[in-house]
């Protein structure tokens, strides 16, 4: 059924012959030396009708076999993948693939993000009332009817159901039987140093598709890893200044995080547990972590025998390059550094927007239903990955966020990088194309999205005006932020941003591509992001980026978690709605910075034809957010709380 254009298949079209497309995924008519013969609707969102051309009732009769064969798929595609990834070969039909598919159930998915909301609204009766896994699971009881087509439609085809988890069916198969379930191709995509199997378009049958949101792996791509050392920014600044002060150019010790922070309490070793999700390519040293914590945190230098490990990551290499390496190095060393003697968890998993070719499941997932459904979880996570919004499969990433809220009932708070080049991608044409890319999962309301500041002496934000040396300049450019595209503007969220949108947003902003002053603002808070000390190969390396503020963070929650313990009270869980809450000093507000707007260097491939950005301001801005920490400020916000509802 797949048609060809000048040599080239459109997506998302269905044909009556090999070049008589009948309707687009666009809803456009499209012409190929012949008219379209008949107006179709196969894709119910797709408005557009193509002309009849009036024809002999004979050949109308003759298309009925045509025309019933294909009302009997839908199509379900997603944006190419950015120029960076190109096709290698085909998929060995072969070699296996777990296929994860999500049910669609949006009746059921709202109730539990409104409950996902109630349990984290400070005057909400169920204020912190997390769910326990049964009670999740009980939830999240799927329609008879979904389920036992998907698991028939699987089922038939002789494959064998692996699990199913909530509105998750996890399928264990071939490649070659993926494609005939599918009817698509995968294809092994290489982006010049790592590979991953993927496609760019599949079908499900037609009476499936109110059923099935999304199957994975298929269309969304993970971020060429040339673009991944460009966002995590984990690069070196210059060499440690070893003065051991708190100053403007010092190291960002876990001493001065505490001092400037006025963090004042430590937490109690085995009741509290947090986690690092490392990045796609990622590597651990227990001897670099050792050396790190004997330097800056004496009394915590044997805590790497409670670091556990989950996982083996990136199965398909044995060297995950300077950018996986010294990332997760960064987010473990920076988070046990800060929250030792709280026990800590690697996920090393495969990363967010895995799978790579020796790992052919979706390990995000994976993860995100482990979390929902293991009895025991850790209370924070913290992520440093992120890819743009408009890289992403719409309905996949919508059915991620879902998955999150869910997590977040449980008592988890999930923190993400906002990202470290202003509001900007680094696509300047083609597909991707976009003056503002906000970036995801940051932009999922459900999670807690991260920005950076610089300047221990005087905190501002981090920007082009506030990062100084020419090799910090080069990978880390602004902190992240803006509007998604994908989620609008969480009502917690209406009181702090209404007045930075009314007031601050210049007017040629609304007609440039990607800007959506509706949408969910990024990030929600910030920390210090630059000069974060490093041990790597032994060696001390200054790094920076908002995948240093985002572990930092999670040391904060984490130790908030502790605090709440110590006093008989349940974990954060998703915080959001009581960051916004808090009244003026919880939080100290960055003012100055001025505008974040990314740049483009040779050296991160960037090539945008126009960088725009956001002013720093009092109050919430897509540059810094609601603010950095004041750790005791926010205890004594918890104790007041927790007086007023006695």
């Amino acid at each position: 059924m797949d048609g060809v254009l000048d040599g080239s298949p459109l997506k998302g079209v269905a044909y009556m012959s090999k070049q008589e497309p009948v309707a687009s995924a666009a809803g456009q008519c499209l012409r190929h030396e012949v008219e379209p013969l008949i107006s179709l609707h196969l894709f119910p969102s797709f408005p557009a009708r193509c002309n009849l051309k009036e024809k002999s009732h004979s050949v109308m009769l003759s298309l009925i076999p045509v025309i019933l064969l294909i009302l009997s798929w839908t199509y379900e595609t997603a944006a190419s993948p950015t120029a960076n990834w190109r096709i290698l070969r085909r998929a060995d039909p072969g070699s296996s693939i777990i296929l994860q598919i999500g049910l669609n159930v949006p009746d059921v998915q709202a109730t539990l993000e409104q409950v996902a909301f109630d349990i984290a609204e400070p005057t909400h009766s169920r204020f912190r009332e997390h769910l326990t896994a049964v009670e999740l699971k009980d939830a999240l009881q799927a329609p008879q009817a979904s389920m036992l087509r998907v698991l028939g439609w699987v089922s038939k085809a002789g494959i064998r159901i692996a699990s199913t988890r909530g509105h998750v069916v996890e399928a264990s198969m071939t490649i070659g039987q993926a494609e005939e379930l599918l009817s698509t191709s995968y294809y092994v995509y290489s982006d010049g140093s790592r590979e991953v199997i993927r496609t760019e378009a599949y079908r499900i049958p037609h009476r499936l598709q109110e059923h099935v949101r999304f199957v994975t792996p298929t269309t969304s791509f993970p971020l060429p890893r040339k673009q991944l050392g460009t966002v995590s920014r984990t690069v070196g600044r210059r060499a440690s200044s070893g003065r051991g002060t708190c100053g403007s150019g010092d190291d960002t010790t876990p001493a001065c995080i505490r001092q400037i922070y006025n963090i004042n309490h430590t937490a109690q070793p085995n009741r509290t547990t947090f986690a690092v999700y490392a990045t796609e390519a990622a590597s651990y040293s227990s001897s670099d972590t050792r050396q790190f914590l004997k330097k800056y945190n004496p009394s915590a230098a044997n805590a790497n025998a409670a670091f556990g490990i989950v996982g083996s990551g990136d199965s398909s290499e044995g060297w995950p390059g300077i950018a996986g390496a010294f990332e997760t190095h960064l987010d473990t060393q920076t988070a046990l550094g800060l929250a030792w003697p709280a026990s800590g968890i690697l996920y090393n998993l495969g990363g967010v927007f895995g799978s790579n070719a020796g790992v052919t499941y979706d390990p995000f997932v994976q993860f995100l239903q482990d979390l929902i459904h293991n009895d025991t979880v850790p209370s924070v996570v913290s992520f440093s990955e992120g890819m743009p919004e408009d890289e992403m499969d719409s309905n996949y990433a919508r059915s991620l966020c879902s998955m999150m809220a869910q997590v977040g009932a449980r008592g988890v708070t999930l923190l993400f990088s906002s990202g470290d080049n202003g509001p900007h991608g680094d696509q300047p044409e083609g597909v991707h194309a976009a003056v503002f890319q906000p970036y995801f999962p940051a932009s999922c309301p459900f999670v807690t999205s991260v920005g950076g500041t610089a300047n221990m002496a005087n905190e501002t934000a981090a920007t082009q005006q506030t990062i100084t040396g020419l090799i910090s300049k080069l990978p880390y450019t602004a902190s992240g932020g803006g509007f998604s595209n994908l989620f609008e503007r969480p009502s917690y969220q209406d009181t702090a941003i209404e007045p930075y949108v009314s007031e601050q947003i210049p007017a040629s902003y609304h007609s440039k591509s990607g800007f959506n002053s509706l949408g969910r603002g990024i990030p929600d808070v910030s920390a210090f992001s630059t000069n974060f000390p490093v041990v790597w190969a032994g060696i001390a390396v200054p790094i920076g980026g908002t995948s240093a503020s985002t572990p930092l963070w999670a040391a904060i929650v984490t130790l908030l978690n502790d605090y709440e313990a110590s006093k008989g009270r349940p974990p954060l869980g998703f915080i959001n709605p009581w960051l916004y809450s808090l009244g003026d000093g919880a939080l100290k507000d960055i003012t100055t910075g001025g505008n974040n707007a990314g740049a483009c260097y040779l050296l991160t491939g960037c090539t945008l034809k126009e960088t725009l950005g956001y002013n720093v301001t009092a109050g919430w801005d897509p540059v810094t957010g609601l603010g950095s920490p004041v750790f005791s400020a926010l205890t004594k916000a918890l104790d007041e709380e927790a007086a007023e509802r006695r």
